[in-house]
Protein backbone atom coordinates (compact mmCIF):
# COMPACT_ATOMS: atom_id res chain seq x y z
CA UNK A 1 0.00 0.00 0.00
CA UNK A 2 1.46 3.63 -0.81
CA UNK A 3 2.29 6.02 1.85
CA UNK A 4 0.30 8.85 1.86
CA UNK A 5 1.59 12.18 0.76
CA UNK A 6 2.39 14.56 3.74
CA UNK A 7 1.49 18.27 3.87
CA UNK A 8 2.76 20.47 6.25
CA UNK A 9 0.86 23.89 7.48
CA UNK A 10 2.36 26.63 9.00
CA UNK A 11 3.85 28.87 10.50
CA UNK A 12 0.73 29.63 12.42
CA UNK A 13 0.58 32.08 15.33
CA UNK A 14 -2.51 30.14 16.48
CA UNK A 15 -4.96 27.30 15.55
CA UNK A 16 -8.06 28.36 14.48
CA UNK A 17 -11.30 26.80 12.90
CA UNK A 18 -10.64 27.68 9.02
CA UNK A 19 -7.02 25.84 9.59
CA UNK A 20 -8.87 23.13 11.18
CA UNK A 21 -11.39 23.16 8.40
CA UNK A 22 -8.34 22.54 5.77
CA UNK A 23 -7.23 19.86 7.84
CA UNK A 24 -9.77 17.78 7.68
CA UNK A 25 -10.53 18.52 4.02
CA UNK A 26 -6.83 17.63 3.21
CA UNK A 27 -7.04 14.18 5.28
CA UNK A 28 -10.39 13.76 3.03
CA UNK A 29 -8.76 13.86 -0.07
CA UNK A 30 -5.94 11.02 1.75
CA UNK A 31 -3.27 13.38 2.74
CA UNK A 32 -1.44 13.34 6.25
CA UNK A 33 -1.78 16.47 7.42
CA UNK A 34 1.00 18.38 9.95
CA UNK A 35 0.36 21.84 11.69
CA UNK A 36 3.65 24.07 13.05
CA UNK A 37 1.89 27.38 15.43
CA UNK A 38 2.11 28.95 18.28
CA UNK A 39 -0.40 29.20 20.91
CA UNK A 40 -0.44 33.15 20.81
CA UNK A 41 -3.97 33.08 22.84
CA UNK A 42 -3.36 29.88 24.47
CA UNK A 43 -6.43 28.29 22.67
CA UNK A 44 -4.64 25.55 20.31
CA UNK A 45 -5.86 22.64 22.66
CA UNK A 46 -9.28 23.84 23.10
CA UNK A 47 -9.78 24.31 19.21
CA UNK A 48 -8.30 21.35 18.09
CA UNK A 49 -10.92 19.08 20.31
CA UNK A 50 -12.49 19.84 17.09
CA UNK A 51 -10.36 18.68 14.83
CA UNK A 52 -7.87 16.02 16.20
CA UNK A 53 -5.21 17.66 14.44
CA UNK A 54 -1.16 16.81 14.38
CA UNK A 55 0.53 20.37 15.84
CA UNK A 56 3.60 21.14 16.65
CA UNK A 57 4.05 23.49 18.94
CA UNK A 58 6.21 26.66 18.01
CA UNK A 59 8.06 28.70 20.83
CA UNK A 60 7.77 32.62 20.44
CA UNK A 61 11.27 33.39 20.43
CA UNK A 62 11.92 33.78 16.79
CA UNK A 63 15.63 32.23 17.05
CA UNK A 64 14.02 29.03 18.49
CA UNK A 65 11.06 28.87 16.50
CA UNK A 66 13.05 29.25 12.92
CA UNK A 67 15.37 25.99 14.44
CA UNK A 68 12.44 24.13 15.53
CA UNK A 69 10.79 24.52 12.44
CA UNK A 70 14.03 23.79 10.41
CA UNK A 71 14.06 20.70 12.96
CA UNK A 72 10.12 19.28 12.13
CA UNK A 73 11.02 19.88 8.69
CA UNK A 74 13.66 17.55 8.75
CA UNK A 75 11.71 15.26 10.71
CA UNK A 76 8.59 14.93 9.09
CA UNK A 77 10.01 15.04 5.56
CA UNK A 78 6.59 16.81 4.17
CA UNK A 79 5.84 16.13 0.27
CA UNK A 80 4.13 20.07 0.51
CA UNK A 81 4.74 23.13 2.34
CA UNK A 82 1.78 25.93 2.50
CA UNK A 83 2.97 29.00 4.38
CA UNK A 84 1.22 31.15 6.34
CA UNK A 85 3.81 33.35 7.37
CA UNK A 86 4.86 36.90 6.68
CA UNK A 87 8.07 36.86 8.74
CA UNK A 88 11.49 37.79 8.20
CA UNK A 89 11.81 34.10 8.78
CA UNK A 90 9.75 33.31 5.57
CA UNK A 91 12.48 33.85 3.53
CA UNK A 92 14.67 31.41 5.18
CA UNK A 93 12.45 28.82 5.81
CA UNK A 94 11.00 28.58 2.02
CA UNK A 95 14.48 28.54 1.04
CA UNK A 96 15.54 25.95 3.63
CA UNK A 97 12.51 24.08 2.08
CA UNK A 98 13.60 24.45 -1.37
CA UNK A 99 16.99 22.84 -0.24
CA UNK A 100 15.37 19.38 1.17
CA UNK A 101 12.91 19.30 -2.44
CA UNK A 102 9.93 20.15 -0.68
CA UNK A 103 7.12 21.22 -2.71
CA UNK A 104 6.26 24.89 -1.29
CA UNK A 105 3.35 27.36 -1.81
CA UNK A 106 2.70 30.46 -0.07
CA UNK A 107 -0.47 31.96 0.57
CA UNK A 108 -1.33 35.54 0.42
CA UNK A 109 -4.18 36.59 2.82
CA UNK A 110 -4.42 39.78 3.33
CA UNK A 111 -1.91 43.22 2.30
CA UNK A 112 1.72 41.75 3.30
CA UNK A 113 3.05 42.85 0.30
CA UNK A 114 2.07 46.41 0.48
CA UNK A 115 3.77 49.48 2.11
CA UNK A 116 0.75 51.09 2.94
CA UNK A 117 -1.07 48.21 5.39
CA UNK A 118 -4.31 49.43 6.67
CA UNK A 119 -4.55 46.99 9.68
CA UNK A 120 -0.81 48.37 10.59
CA UNK A 121 -0.21 50.43 13.51
CA UNK A 122 0.65 53.88 12.87
CA UNK A 123 2.45 54.61 15.32
CA UNK A 124 5.84 52.21 14.82
CA UNK A 125 8.91 53.54 15.79
CA UNK A 126 11.55 53.44 13.35
CA UNK A 127 12.83 50.51 14.22
CA UNK A 128 9.63 48.18 13.94
CA UNK A 129 9.04 50.62 10.13
CA UNK A 130 13.01 49.27 9.26
CA UNK A 131 11.08 45.63 10.46
CA UNK A 132 8.39 45.62 8.58
CA UNK A 133 10.21 47.07 5.41
CA UNK A 134 12.29 43.93 5.82
CA UNK A 135 9.26 41.60 6.02
CA UNK A 136 7.58 42.94 2.91
CA UNK A 137 10.81 42.83 1.23
CA UNK A 138 11.87 39.29 2.14
CA UNK A 139 8.06 37.62 0.98
CA UNK A 140 8.61 39.41 -2.21
CA UNK A 141 12.25 37.87 -2.75
CA UNK A 142 10.02 34.50 -1.58
CA UNK A 143 7.42 34.72 -4.11
CA UNK A 144 10.60 34.37 -6.73
CA UNK A 145 11.44 31.03 -4.40
CA UNK A 146 7.73 28.99 -4.03
CA UNK A 147 6.79 26.75 -6.58
CA UNK A 148 2.45 27.83 -6.07
CA UNK A 149 1.42 30.98 -5.33
CA UNK A 150 -2.03 31.17 -3.20
CA UNK A 151 -3.50 34.62 -3.58
CA UNK A 152 -7.38 35.16 -2.01
CA UNK A 153 -7.72 38.40 -2.47
CA UNK A 154 -7.86 40.78 -5.98
CA UNK A 155 -6.33 43.41 -4.78
CA UNK A 156 -2.78 41.36 -4.29
CA UNK A 157 -3.77 39.31 -7.24
CA UNK A 158 -3.63 42.17 -9.59
CA UNK A 159 -0.18 43.48 -7.59
CA UNK A 160 1.18 40.06 -8.15
CA UNK A 161 0.35 39.62 -11.99
CA UNK A 162 2.35 42.70 -12.40
CA UNK A 163 5.29 40.37 -11.98
CA UNK A 164 5.62 38.94 -15.33
CA UNK A 165 8.15 35.76 -13.88
CA UNK A 166 5.33 34.95 -11.32
CA UNK A 167 2.07 34.83 -13.29
CA UNK A 168 2.27 31.08 -14.26
CA UNK A 169 2.77 29.95 -10.37
CA UNK A 170 -0.01 31.96 -9.32
CA UNK A 171 -3.47 31.08 -8.43
CA UNK A 172 -6.55 32.91 -7.23
CA UNK A 173 -8.22 31.21 -4.81
CA UNK A 174 -10.91 32.63 -2.09
CA UNK A 175 -11.71 31.54 1.00
CA UNK A 176 -13.70 28.66 1.24
CA UNK A 177 -15.32 26.90 4.39
CA UNK A 178 -17.55 23.65 5.42
CA UNK A 179 -21.22 23.74 5.79
CA UNK A 180 -23.22 22.40 8.79
CA UNK A 181 -26.35 20.29 7.42
CA UNK A 182 -29.11 22.70 6.57
CA UNK A 183 -31.47 20.95 8.33
CA UNK A 184 -29.23 20.82 11.98
CA UNK A 185 -29.61 25.28 11.38
CA UNK A 186 -32.03 26.79 13.33
CA UNK A 187 -35.01 29.14 11.57
CA UNK A 188 -34.62 32.66 11.83
CA UNK A 189 -37.60 33.14 13.66
CA UNK A 190 -35.70 30.76 15.89
CA UNK A 191 -33.08 32.88 16.93
CA UNK A 192 -32.47 35.24 20.14
CA UNK A 193 -29.63 37.48 18.80
CA UNK A 194 -30.69 39.94 16.69
CA UNK A 195 -27.21 41.80 15.23
CA UNK A 196 -24.03 40.04 15.51
CA UNK A 197 -21.26 41.56 14.72
CA UNK A 198 -17.85 39.15 14.57
CA UNK A 199 -14.86 40.53 13.08
CA UNK A 200 -11.79 42.20 13.95
CA UNK A 201 -12.36 45.17 15.79
CA UNK A 202 -10.06 47.87 13.73
CA UNK A 203 -9.94 51.82 12.82
CA UNK A 204 -10.55 50.30 8.77
CA UNK A 205 -13.88 48.13 10.27
CA UNK A 206 -15.70 50.80 11.73
CA UNK A 207 -17.37 48.81 14.21
CA UNK A 208 -17.99 52.29 15.98
CA UNK A 209 -20.33 53.02 13.18
CA UNK A 210 -22.43 50.00 13.82
CA UNK A 211 -23.01 51.25 17.33
CA UNK A 212 -24.06 54.92 16.15
CA UNK A 213 -26.30 52.76 13.56
CA UNK A 214 -27.73 50.74 16.79
CA UNK A 215 -29.30 54.41 17.82
CA UNK A 216 -30.35 55.67 14.44
CA UNK A 217 -32.42 52.56 14.30
CA UNK A 218 -34.00 52.42 17.74
CA UNK A 219 -35.14 56.29 16.58
CA UNK A 220 -36.24 55.15 13.23
CA UNK A 221 -38.31 52.30 14.74
CA UNK A 222 -40.15 54.34 17.99
CA UNK A 223 -41.04 57.11 14.84
CA UNK A 224 -42.41 54.48 12.98
CA UNK A 225 -44.31 52.08 15.27
CA UNK A 226 -44.59 53.99 18.72
CA UNK A 227 -42.61 52.08 20.76
CA UNK A 228 -39.09 51.34 21.56
CA UNK A 229 -37.08 47.81 19.72
CA UNK A 230 -37.06 44.71 22.29
CA UNK A 231 -33.48 44.00 19.92
CA UNK A 232 -30.31 42.06 21.49
CA UNK A 233 -27.05 43.30 19.68
CA UNK A 234 -23.56 41.83 20.63
CA UNK A 235 -20.25 43.09 19.39
CA UNK A 236 -17.53 40.11 19.84
CA UNK A 237 -14.24 40.50 19.27
CA UNK A 238 -12.61 42.67 21.96
CA UNK A 239 -8.84 41.42 22.34
CA UNK A 240 -8.40 44.12 25.57
CA UNK A 241 -11.32 42.25 27.60
CA UNK A 242 -9.15 39.22 27.59
CA UNK A 243 -6.31 40.40 27.90
CA UNK A 244 -4.87 39.02 24.63
CA UNK A 245 -2.98 40.69 21.88
CA UNK A 246 -4.95 43.44 19.92
CA UNK A 247 -3.71 45.12 16.46
CA UNK A 248 -5.74 47.77 17.39
CA UNK A 249 -5.84 48.36 21.56
CA UNK A 250 -6.68 52.24 20.99
CA UNK A 251 -9.52 51.62 18.95
CA UNK A 252 -11.20 48.96 20.80
CA UNK A 253 -11.16 51.07 24.20
CA UNK A 254 -12.43 54.10 21.53
CA UNK A 255 -15.32 50.73 20.80
CA UNK A 256 -15.88 50.52 24.28
CA UNK A 257 -16.74 53.83 24.74
CA UNK A 258 -19.04 54.70 22.71
CA UNK A 259 -21.05 51.43 23.44
CA UNK A 260 -20.86 52.45 27.33
CA UNK A 261 -22.69 56.07 25.92
CA UNK A 262 -24.63 54.62 23.98
CA UNK A 263 -25.66 51.98 26.55
CA UNK A 264 -26.84 54.80 28.69
CA UNK A 265 -28.74 56.95 26.27
CA UNK A 266 -30.63 54.13 24.22
CA UNK A 267 -33.11 51.19 25.52
CA UNK A 268 -31.53 48.97 22.97
CA UNK A 269 -28.43 47.63 24.51
CA UNK A 270 -25.25 46.34 23.16
CA UNK A 271 -23.27 44.05 24.71
CA UNK A 272 -19.39 43.71 24.21
CA UNK A 273 -17.80 40.18 24.53
CA UNK A 274 -13.94 39.28 23.81
CA UNK A 275 -12.54 37.29 21.36
CA UNK A 276 -14.01 34.01 20.98
CA UNK A 277 -12.13 30.53 19.94
CA UNK A 278 -15.77 29.18 18.96
CA UNK A 279 -17.99 31.63 17.01
CA UNK A 280 -20.11 28.85 15.79
CA UNK A 281 -22.24 29.20 18.67
CA UNK A 282 -23.06 32.65 18.11
CA UNK A 283 -23.46 32.59 14.49
CA UNK A 284 -26.56 29.26 14.92
CA UNK A 285 -28.27 31.88 17.51
CA UNK A 286 -28.23 35.27 15.73
CA UNK A 287 -30.12 36.63 12.65
CA UNK A 288 -28.14 39.40 11.10
CA UNK A 289 -24.57 39.59 10.52
CA UNK A 290 -23.47 43.23 9.81
CA UNK A 291 -19.71 43.42 8.19
CA UNK A 292 -18.43 46.84 7.65
CA UNK A 293 -15.34 46.75 5.48
CA UNK A 294 -13.31 48.33 2.76
CA UNK A 295 -12.57 44.84 1.23
CA UNK A 296 -15.38 42.17 1.17
CA UNK A 297 -14.55 40.00 -0.88
CA UNK A 298 -13.48 37.68 0.46
CA UNK A 299 -14.09 37.88 4.25
CA UNK A 300 -13.98 34.54 6.75
CA UNK A 301 -16.35 35.59 9.51
CA UNK A 302 -19.03 36.68 6.72
CA UNK A 303 -18.92 33.00 4.67
CA UNK A 304 -19.03 31.54 8.31
CA UNK A 305 -22.18 33.37 9.44
CA UNK A 306 -23.92 32.66 5.69
CA UNK A 307 -23.21 28.88 6.45
CA UNK A 308 -25.21 29.28 9.23
CA UNK A 309 -28.13 31.17 7.47
CA UNK A 310 -27.52 34.89 8.58
CA UNK A 311 -28.82 37.66 7.01
CA UNK A 312 -25.81 39.15 6.45
CA UNK A 313 -26.07 43.20 6.09
CA UNK A 314 -22.43 44.06 4.41
CA UNK A 315 -20.80 47.90 3.10
CA UNK A 316 -20.38 47.87 -0.64
CA UNK A 317 -16.47 47.01 -0.12
CA UNK A 318 -14.18 45.69 -3.01
CA UNK A 319 -16.13 41.95 -3.98
CA UNK A 320 -19.09 42.85 -1.97
CA UNK A 321 -20.87 41.99 -5.56
CA UNK A 322 -19.33 38.68 -6.21
CA UNK A 323 -20.89 37.56 -2.54
CA UNK A 324 -24.52 39.49 -2.21
CA UNK A 325 -27.40 40.56 -4.40
CA UNK A 326 -29.62 43.01 -2.31
CA UNK A 327 -32.66 41.38 -1.43
CA UNK A 328 -31.65 37.72 -2.36
CA UNK A 329 -29.46 36.58 0.22
CA UNK A 330 -28.41 39.29 1.59
CA UNK A 331 -28.35 43.97 2.20
CA UNK A 332 -25.66 46.19 1.46
CA UNK A 333 -25.14 50.07 2.16
CA UNK A 334 -22.35 52.29 1.32
CA UNK A 335 -19.01 52.16 3.71
CA UNK A 336 -19.26 54.76 6.04
CA UNK A 337 -23.14 55.83 5.55
CA UNK A 338 -24.38 55.55 9.11
CA UNK A 339 -27.82 56.47 8.38
CA UNK A 340 -28.13 53.41 5.37
CA UNK A 341 -26.94 51.47 7.63
CA UNK A 342 -29.56 51.80 10.15
CA UNK A 343 -31.99 51.68 7.55
CA UNK A 344 -30.89 48.26 6.28
CA UNK A 345 -30.88 47.03 9.94
CA UNK A 346 -35.11 48.25 10.02
CA UNK A 347 -35.37 47.19 6.69
CA UNK A 348 -34.06 43.45 7.95
CA UNK A 349 -35.81 42.87 11.00
CA UNK A 350 -39.37 44.04 10.07
CA UNK A 351 -39.16 41.31 6.89
CA UNK A 352 -42.21 39.51 6.92
CA UNK A 353 -41.14 35.78 8.48
CA UNK A 354 -41.06 34.05 5.05
CA UNK A 355 -39.65 36.21 3.23
CA UNK A 356 -36.76 36.67 6.14
CA UNK A 357 -36.43 32.81 5.96
CA UNK A 358 -36.11 33.02 2.22
CA UNK A 359 -32.95 34.79 2.18
CA UNK A 360 -31.54 32.64 5.38
CA UNK A 361 -31.71 30.02 2.71
CA UNK A 362 -30.20 31.68 -0.29
CA UNK A 363 -27.59 33.17 1.85
CA UNK A 364 -26.69 29.34 3.12
CA UNK A 365 -27.09 27.88 -0.09
CA UNK A 366 -25.08 30.78 -1.95
CA UNK A 367 -21.84 29.57 0.32
CA UNK A 368 -22.88 25.83 -0.78
CA UNK A 369 -22.68 26.56 -4.29
CA UNK A 370 -19.55 29.03 -4.29
CA UNK A 371 -17.42 28.70 -1.69
CA UNK A 372 -16.87 25.15 -0.29
CA UNK A 373 -13.25 24.56 1.18
CA UNK A 374 -13.28 20.35 -0.90
CA UNK A 375 -13.70 22.85 -4.03
CA UNK A 376 -10.56 25.26 -2.71
CA UNK A 377 -8.44 22.03 -1.76
CA UNK A 378 -8.90 20.14 -5.21
CA UNK A 379 -8.30 23.50 -6.79
CA UNK A 380 -4.96 23.90 -4.57
CA UNK A 381 -3.91 20.21 -5.54
CA UNK A 382 -4.40 20.43 -9.05
CA UNK A 383 -2.07 23.75 -9.04
CA UNK A 384 0.58 22.00 -7.20
CA UNK A 385 0.27 19.04 -9.42
CA UNK A 386 0.55 21.10 -12.36
CA UNK A 387 3.81 23.49 -11.05
CA UNK A 388 5.39 20.02 -10.52
CA UNK A 389 4.79 18.78 -14.04
CA UNK A 390 6.28 22.31 -15.41
CA UNK A 391 9.83 21.80 -13.50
Amino acid sequence: MEKARKIMIGILPFFLDKYGYLVKAYEKLGYEVVVLASDLYGTNKKVNERYNAKIIGLPKNPFFKTLKVFWSLLKEKPDYLEIYDYSVLTFPIIIFSKILGINTSIVIIGWELYRNDPFANRRKNLIQRLKDNLKRLLTWKALHFVDLIIVKEFHSLQIILKQKKLENKTIFQPNCIPLPEWETIKRISEREIHILWLNRIHRVKKAKDLVTAIGFFEEQYQHVYGNKPNVRVKIVGFNVLNRTPSMDPEYEYEVLKAVEEHNKKFSTKIEVLPFTDNPHEFYRNSKIFVLISEIVFLNYALLEAMSYGMIPIISKGEGYEKVILENYNGFTFEYGNVEELARKIFQVLTLPSDLAEKISENAYNTVKENFSIETWVKNVMKARIETQRQH
